[in-house]
């Protein structure tokens, strides 16, 4: 899967208008547990395994278990695009004065996108199963 994304991903493209792109691509490919070599939970936080990385763009595969969240963040610049693969995770969204203005369920049916022009987020698993994410961050998330 990595190696599809990776070869047919248009570079020239914002993240944002990658959405339904990224959503046909999953939904097409014939392995849909392409991504278990890589799970690895941790049970004090969450885990990030950076599958792909170049100058511009991150793939990463995070790990959640019951009750596993992130802080409220923000994702400049290109922002990011991410998926759940299993399980189910929520999302806070906050306008810049930390009040939440959208509360969502994230389930394997959608891609989702934020950057810092539409506030910042908290992403966290709260169902009594693990969860898996995969995350498109611009600029990777290790230049920031």
């Amino acid at each position: 899967m990595i190696e599809i994304l990776r070869e047919r991903w248009n570079r020239d493209a914002p993240l944002r208008d990658l959405v339904a792109w990224l959503k046909k691509e999953m939904d097409n490919y014939d392995n849909q547990e392409w991504w278990l070599p890589f799970v690895e939970f941790d049970p004090e936080r969450y885990t990030r395994k950076v599958l792909y990385t170049e100058e511009n763009m991150e793939f990463v595969l995070i790990s959640w278990l019951p009750s596993q969240t992130t802080f409220i963040h923000g994702h400049p610049s290109g922002g990011c695009l991410f998926r759940v693969l299993y399980g189910e995770l929520r999302e806070d969204r906050f306008e810049q004065n930390d009040m939440v203005y959208e509360n969502k369920a994230i389930t394997t049916t959608n891609v989702n996108y934020i950057d810092d022009s539409m506030g910042f987020h908290r992403v966290y698993n709260i169902s009594f199963q693990p969860c898996i994410s995969f995350h498109v961050y611009s600029p990777p998330i290790s230049q920031k």
